[in-house]
């Protein structure tokens, strides 16, 4: 009897072992470029033994859209990790009860280690950690400007005789951008100076770049990341990183990108490790010298080049920015009505 009890666990074993080792995987949710992301991703399974699903969405609607799937996904999540490439969408589903406070110890030590008191970036509710900092440029193509003469703030693009292109305002980091500026200026400030440049609108941020390189337009906003693209295929493009406010000073632009835990999530404690690994300065090291060229929030975590020497990224209340998402998408939608 003994003998045969023994024999029944030892075939019990090895599958209990497989069933352990396929809970072993997260859900992540995540608008950061697959190719950007994957090599992360492997590098933490290959480390952990944790597997990743990775779900992703279009260029074009890329936030918004898996925001949307999020909300709709509220009573029964599937994803266990939210990660995105900008922040205003992070701050919707923190308001819509989707998100979770999580407090990463591993973010706070590389803070301290680093000496950087203005991270761990997170949300006033500690339900999101920002990181990978991704500047917004004008870019220009190199045949209609010098470096010399390149525009370098919106009220310069406002004498481009050519349209400017700009990925739609309802997505993504334009729509983060447009609400910041429109939080600096004011409405009546924003309505003006929108109105003022001959804005052509495409689907997404490497679009934009694009319309810049194959001449359609001269210049246009867009990210440091789909700028950089554009150079990697040759095309003759160059850059300024316009200030929030040209008033109020030369502080620029940043996007940070977000994590956060899923309210209800599948696997908690799997998630919040993986949190955990990706709020350090080896994850900012490597997305800085990934194609998403990111400014790091940490100090002294190496940059290829010398791309952002002398910058300063504004400081930017983007909870208050994602508040006003309705206000500034009506002020543009004002600013581009046909004058009479």
């Amino acid at each position: 009897m003994r003998l045969a009890l023994l024999l029944a666990l030892a075939l019990l074993l090895p599958a209990c072992a497989r069933k352990t080792d396929a809970d072993k995987r997260i859900t992540l949710y995540s608008s950061v470029d697959a190719s950007v992301i994957k090599p992360i991703l492997e590098a933490y399974t290959s480390r952990t033994g944790v597997a990743v699903d990775l779900v992703t969405d279009t260029e074009a609607t890329k936030t918004t859209g898996l925001v949307n799937r999020l909300i709709a996904e509220k009573q029964s999540p599937r994803a266990d990790v939210w990660w995105s490439g900008e922040v205003v969408g992070t701050a919707q589903l923190a308001r819509a009860g989707v998100l979770t406070p999580y407090t990463s110890l591993a973010a706070d030590a590389s803070a301290r280690i680093h000496s950087s008191p203005a991270w761990p970036l997170r949300s006033p509710r500690d339900d999101w950690y920002g990181l990978a900092l991704r500047p917004r440029v004008i870019v220009y193509g190199t045949r209609a400007h010098s470096a010399d003469n390149a525009p370098r703030t919106i009220e310069a693009l406002a004498g481009s005789a050519r349209p400017v292109a700009i990925a739609n305002p309802a997505f993504g980091t334009t729509r983060g951008h447009l609400a910041a500026v429109y939080l600096s200026l004011g409405r009546d400030r924003f309505v003006e100076l929108m109105s003022k440049v001959r804005w052509r609108v495409v689907d997404g941020n490497a679009a934009v770049v694009r319309a810049v390189a194959n001449g359609e337009c001269d210049a246009g906003l867009t990210d440091y990341d789909d700028y950089q693209s554009g150079l990697a295929n040759g095309w003759p493009l160059g850059c300024t990183f316009p200030p929030l406010d040209a008033a109020a000073g030369g502080n620029i632009v940043a996007t940070p990108g977000t994590v956060a835990l899923v309210l209800g999530a599948p696997h908690p404690e799997l998630a919040k490790a993986f949190i955990d690994d990706l709020l350090t300065a080896t994850t900012e090291q490597a997305l800085a010298a990934s194609p998403w060229a990111s400014l790091p929030v940490l100090k002294g975590v190496p940059v290829p080049g010398d791309r952002f020497s002398g910058l300063t990224p504004a400081q930017i209340d983007w909870e208050k920015a994602a508040d006003f998402l309705d206000q500034a998408a009506a002020a543009w939608a004002e600013s581009q009505k046909p004058k009479p």
